[in-house]
């Protein structure tokens, strides 16, 4: 390693001495996923050898970390950032309980498997996430002012890769919105669903290119450090299952392609992260630790290049965005079936309020938990002096029906398994119909219809039926000593027409007519034996 150094400076010697102008040097960070942590070690390393890089660009989490990186924050910041984030929740697009309407915690939280229903046929999910909570994470963290905004024009110019998940072809993001870009990159295929951007339906890009080194090269840069956090290769003794040779078989392109790329790199960082995984999100310090510990070989080089660049930009160091800006103007865009007032009631936003972007995040949860919505953007403008825009963009769910199953038992009602349908826009835009059947030792349903209204009155019809048979004990009623059970069998029909309206997303307030109907019977009553 100590020669292989050597002789790079030795070659930067002779080829950077000679250049009037400094060098324009560009950084590659490849996609890996939790792997990904390592290029946080080799950003640190750069920044306190004092290296300026000109040109970044990454694929999924190398995309993602170059892209903060892009925007001005530092090694330090990224990695305190990194440190402090769940990114289990985040894959999870798990949600607050707060954030959860009203009808789902009453009625959405009894099943286990969700299956999208599409015109009558039963489906599966195309991800266990629809990312919306690794989109608001970006959300906060970077400027959105500028829905097309040009990445070369960022303090540090930047590009990254995702896939057409139509034709299988790399696609180049270097301009449009950031969060987006990054999110489209990061799209890991089976945990993060595909996006679309500008007509095309976008994943994962390291599936097509995950270490664009040649488009680095055709930036102009005179000097390309590629950090490569790839696993290898499969060896034999360990292909002993059916996963093992699947995903050896669908890897052969993407370590061809990277191998081509290396070869034209001038600085080739490649940490001793083979143990770890793409998911192994708990260990980030200690992979974040091997990307440090593989960069302070380069340490000289970087040392060397930084002395070279006597004509250094001047990037300020980004700070968190936890200020509070006043919303003086807000817009929607991609309305089809609900509402402003709809959108706007479960945002729980209105002019006038000051908010930071960690509460626009809050105020997101909100939404996202009607699941109406596939994806919620916004961009955040200062129109005049301390007066801001909030302009959202959302882009509406085309899944309308889903099948949700579980299982249920208690000692009342005993087995069962519990089968939910549940539509959208079953007679108006903004309804939900849902029906359960409970199916087992003691069969009952619950139906549901409810028009949701947003800010203003919502109403809705209930039914339910409700059956279940017992062996009550009755040795301790005085005044029939020798009763020691019934055998009850127990019915109810219950329907309910009503409107509601919530207030501060914390209480419901309704109003509405019920009719009950009960049947209560016993065949038989088993005495205690006389004395």
């Amino acid at each position: 390693m100590k020669f292989k150094v050597a002789f790079l400076l030795f070659l930067f010697s002779l080829g950077v001495s000679s250049q009037k102008t400094p060098p324009k040097v560009g950084l590659v960070l490849s996609g890996g996923g939790a792997k990904g942590f390592a290029h946080i070690g080799v950003l640190k390393e750069i920044d306190k050898a004092g290296l300026q890089i000109d040109y970044i660009g990454g694929t999924s989490m190398g995309g993602i970390i170059g892209g903060l990186y892009a925007v001005g924050y530092s090694g330090n910041q990224i990695e305190e950032i990194m440190l402090n984030t769940d990114f289990l929740a985040l894959l999870r697009d798990i949600l607050p309980r707060k954030a959860e309407t009203f009808f789902e915690k009453e009625f959405g939280e009894k099943t286990v498997f969700t299956l999208p229903v599409n015109q009558g046929k039963i489906s599966f999910p195309t991800a266990i996430s629809k990312g919306q909570n690794v989109l608001n994470f970006l959300l906060e963290l970077i400027d959105t002012s500028n829905p097309r905004q040009d990445f070369s024009k960022l303090p540090i110019p930047f590009f990254c890769i995702a896939t057409d998940l139509e034709n299988g072809t790399p696609v180049l993001l270097e301009e449009g919105s950031l969060p987006l870009a990054l999110r489209a990159s990061g799209s890991f295929p089976t945990l993060l669903n595909p996006i679309e951007i500008d007509g095309k339906l976008l994943t994962d890009g390291g599936i097509a290119n995950n270490f664009p080194v040649s488009l680095m090269k055709d930036k102009g840069m005179d000097i390309v450090i590629g950090v490569n956090v790839e696993g290898k290769l499969i060896q034999k003794e360990k292909l002993n299952s059916i996963v093992a040779l699947l995903n050896q078989i669908m890897s052969y392109p993407m370590y061809r392609k990277t191998d081509e790329e290396i070869k034209k790199l001038d600085v080739y960082i490649h940490p001793e992260i083979y143990q770890y995984t793409v998911v192994d999100f708990d260990e980030k310090i200690k992979i974040l630790e091997k990307g440090a510990v593989e960069a302070k070989k380069f340490t000289l080089i970087f040392e060397k290049l930084a002395r070279k660049q006597f004509e250094k930009k001047l990037i300020k160091t980004k700070r968190f965005p936890t200020e509070k800006v006043l919303i003086s103007d807000i817009g929607v865009q991609g309305i089809r079936n609900y509402t402003r007032a709809y959108v706007l009631g479960k945002l729980n936003i209105k002019v006038g309020d000051s908010l930071s972007r960690k509460e626009v995040t809050s105020k997101i949860h909100s939404l996202s938990a009607t699941r109406n919505y596939n994806r919620i953007e916004y961009h955040l403008s200062e129109k005049l002096k301390g007066r801001y825009f909030l302009d959202f963009r959302v882009k509406e769910s085309d899944k309308n029906a889903n099948l949700k199953l579980g299982v249920h038992y208690d000692l009342l009602y005993k087995s069962s398994v519990l089968a939910t349908y549940s539509q959208k826009h079953l007679f108006k835009k903004n309804d939900l119909f849902s029906v359960d059947m409970i199916l087992g030792d003691n069969i009952r349903y619950n139906l549901n219809y409810f028009v949701d209204n947003g800010f203003y009155i919502s109403y809705g019809f209930r039914s339910r039926y409700n059956h279940f048979k017992s062996n009550s004990k009755f040795n301790q009623v005085s005044d029939l000593p020798n009763l020691n059970s019934i055998n009850l069998s127990y019915s109810d029909i219950t329907n309910q027409a009503f409107f509601q309206t919530t207030y501060s997303r914390k209480f419901a307030l309704g109003l509405g007519l019920e009719h009950k109907w009960i049947k209560a019977s016993t065949a038989t009553l088993a005495s205690a034996a006389a004395p």
